[in-house]
């Protein structure tokens, strides 16, 4: 009862903000809308609570009388891991999106704050949709909804082509979506989940392929999973900010959800060549991604990138777990899932904190290029240490929350040893060694995307000028770096709730091996013990505070590392303040090569700082540089100028959507002349079409 109370308080506050946001003048409408969505996604957020925890799941329905069934909705464990994933994101936006948007001044915002809110419901239907034309309705809406707000600044022609591309790419989706739910039950005239789902073990397995494939195309489509993300790093950097954190943590994970929900749940993945599909797409994606991540210099295409790399390594859990199940080993199976969950939830949260904060420096410097950034840990130390904990966190270093989803993965894809076939072995070792580069690229990209706009000096003087943003931007912030945080120290209690999601569509969970009864068998767990695995018991819900994926092969506790890494940093503070017997330390001013000041323009760019992998993978990057001549007047001095400008080619981009689009555009040109304007023309049109159909019909 308690989830219904919470999702019908949700549903009335959205449409609160709906209804009443447009009416209200100015800056009045914009704080009731925000109020209204963050309220919505508080309620939204203790209904999945309710259910991860044990609760029985909230359903509904609507009888339309169309004889296709009622019109279902009903939010079980798998749902509600991704409504709080989604409420997560959505509150930390409502808090953060009054003070943002006092940087549109005059433009006219009466409507941002109510698709913020139709977004939000719509994504809530779309994850408790259990018919498929509720489904495809709801996932409109939020298709509809995230356009909108994308093409926010439309008076930009790069905003608006970004979101017509968006837009565009997620219909195409949606309709290979269409076509494998039709493929699916449409023969037999279900459409209804629990009956698809009894339905699919009696498909030929040609239709059980056709539907995966197709699943995976339209699903891929929204989650930006590799070759299908060409949209992703065009529309985050061109959405307001705000817009940007949903877009990569929320809407992209419903393109998780919805790949999850009908290949795991409805389908039973269960076959061998579907798991090495997605392992190699995941690979791929990853390495993609955090690629041209290391290379761009806008901070914002960046942040899109990474959610492409880190896609990826979601779409490579699932590819485990498809294998595992194959292979009978059904525990590793529901451990590779649930790191793809996990890692799915933890993206979310450290990902839309950086983009919040990208989003609060474009709104204190007016600056998205790094390399004009600079010293903005002076000026904006807030929004500096919580976008330092988002870096943390995006890195996978201990002990934030992307380190333990990171970690499972890792440990699931090393029991690949325990599969009989050589090829799968190899497989996954050539997997987990591409994860590994990808690992390390990861921690140099984000080590970058903090310290060249945070650290040193001032590039340019809009930087010089910056300061700290509203009280209610930095909360924003704060909430989702708390997330991390606590998703990090306390992952043990979080992998228990965490694991019903499993239990949905998975023969068994995976919480039950994963966290050893360290609690109620200190004995056969001595050595782990040891570890500080009893200091919390009788307080947590959890048999112990470590993670044992493989019985004797691994362990690890972030709960422990948690306490243990700030005594480790501090070590070296501590000894610093005792220098050597007659020791004498003297402060002066920084050596700056025998010039008499140190200037921004003297530092190592953005682009500097990766110029050494751009060199070592520039078969990838197919780096085209143009060398600028000196002036006349310099040339009896330098034939050439020190610098030059280089240009990194995006593969799929350029070699596969752009000849597409150029032969899309050469056919429409030449069907053109079809469209006469002359009625006569048209009604001929129409005869010739109904002689068709009747010859058609009578075949």
């Amino acid at each position: 009862m308690r989830a219904e109370l919470s999702l019908t308080l949700a549903l009335a506050s959205g449409g609160v903000g709906i209804l009443l946001a447009p009416l209200l003048p100015g800056r009045t409408g914009i704080r009731v809308g925000s109020l209204a969505v963050g309220v919505a996604a508080l309620c939204g957020l203790a209904a999945a609570a309710a259910v991860l925890a044990g609760g029985p799941p909230v359903a509904a329905a609507l009888d339309t009388g169309y004889g296709y069934g009622p019109l279902t909705w009903r939010l079980d464990p798998l749902g509600a891991h991704f409504a709080a994933l989604i409420s997560m994101v959505t509150l930390g936006v409502a808090l953060f999106t009054p003070g943002y948007l006092g940087s549109f001044a005059g433009r006219r915002l009466r409507l941002f704050p109510a698709l913020l809110n139709l977004l939000y419901l719509g994504l809530l239907g779309v994850v408790g949709a259990s018919h498929v034309a509720l489904f495809l309705v709801a996932w409109e809406v939020a298709a509809v909804c995230a356009y909108f707000l994308v093409a926010f600044d439309h008076e930009d022609p790069h905003v608006t082509s970004a979101a017509l591309t968006m837009l565009v790419m997620g219909e195409a989706g949606s309709l290979m979506v269409l076509l494998g739910m039709l493929m699916l039950g449409g023969a037999a005239g279900i459409f209804d989940f629990d009956g698809l789902r009894a339905l699919a073990p009696a498909l030929p397995s040609a239709t059980r392929d056709a539907v995966f494939l197709l699943m995976l195309v339209g699903f891929g489509v929204k989650a930006g999973l590799v070759p299908f993300h060409v949209w992703l790093p065009l529309a985050h950097p061109a959405a307001p900010g705000n817009v940007s954190a949903l877009l990569s943590g929320a809407i992209v994970g419903l393109g998780v959800y919805g790949f999850t929900r009908t290949v795991f749940d409805l389908l039973g993945a269960s076959t061998v060549w579907w798991g090495a599909v997605l392992l190699l797409l995941g690979a791929l994606g990853a390495v993609t991604g955090v690629l041209y991540a290391l290379v761009d210099r806008d901070l914002k295409r960046v942040l899109a990138f990474s959610t492409v790399e880190n896609i990826g390594l979601v779409f490579v859990g699932l590819g485990a777990a498809v294998l595992f199940r194959t292979a009978g080993l059904v525990y590793f199976g529901a451990l590779a899932l649930l790191t793809a969950l996990l890692h799915t939830f933890n993206h979310a949260a450290y990902k839309g904190l950086l983009f919040l904060g990208a989003a609060a420096v474009h709104r204190a410097t007016g600056q998205k290029n790094m390399d004009l950034l600079g010293g903005l840990i002076r000026r904006m130390p807030h929004t500096a240490a919580l976008f330092l904990v988002g870096t943390v966190a995006i890195a996978g270093l201990p002990p934030l929350n992307g380190f333990v989803s990171e970690w499972l993965t890792f440990q699931a894809l090393l029991q690949s040893f325990r599969f009989g076939g050589t090829g799968l072995k190899l497989l996954v070792a050539l997997v987990s060694a591409v994860l590994a580069l990808v690992a390390a690229l990861s921690v140099t990209c984000f080590l970058r995307a903090f310290g060249i706009p945070f650290l040193a000096q001032p590039r340019s003087q809009e930087a010089a000028a910056a300061r700290e943003v509203s009280p209610g931007m930095r909360l924003g912030m704060a909430w989702l770096a708390g997330a991390c945080l606590f998703l990090g120290v306390l992952a043990p209690w979080f992998i228990l709730y965490a694991d019903q999601a499993v239990t949905a569509c998975w023969p068994a969970g995976a919480a039950a091996q994963l966290l050893p009864p360290v609690f109620l068998q200190p004995a056969s767990y001595a050595a782990l013990r040891e570890l500080g695995g009893g200091l919390l018991a009788g307080y947590l819900p959890v048999p112990g505070l470590v993670l044992e994926p493989a019985p004797g092969f691994s362990s690890a506790s972030p709960t422990y590392l948690a306490l243990f890494i700030p005594l480790m940093l501090l070590l070296p503070l501590l000894l610093a303040r005792f220098p050597g017997r007659g020791a004498r330390r003297e402060a002066g001013p920084v050596w700056a090569g025998a010039i008499p000041t140190f200037a921004g323009n003297m530092q190592i760019t953005a682009t500097g700082f990766t110029n050494s992998i751009v060199l070592l993978f520039r078969s990838v990057y197919r780096l085209a540089r143009e060398v600028v001549p000196a002036a006349p007047a310099a040339q009896a001095h330098w034939s050439q100028r020190v610098f030059y400008r280089s240009r990194i080619t995006l593969f799929f981009e350029e070699h596969v959507y752009r000849p597409v689009v150029r032969r899309v555009r050469d056919l429409a040109h030449r069907v053109s002349g079809l469209q006469s304007g002359n009625v006569s023309a048209y009604v001929a049109y129409i005869l010739v079409l109904v002689v068709l159909v009747l010859v058609l019909y009578r075949v």
